[in-house]
């Protein structure tokens, strides 16, 4: 994980948290930040 794309991520992930839960699969942060936060 890079500390400096952490924060960008961080903000990606609030917005895809949301639909990932409609989905009901809740990936892991450091997977969503592998996939560009797409969640697949």
């Amino acid at each position: 994980m890079r500390t400096g794309s952490t924060r960008a991520v961080d903000r990606v992930n609030s917005a895809s948290n949301v639909s990932a839960g409609r989905n009901g699969a809740v990936e892991p942060t450091e997977t969503r930040a592998a996939t560009g936060g797409l969640g697949r």
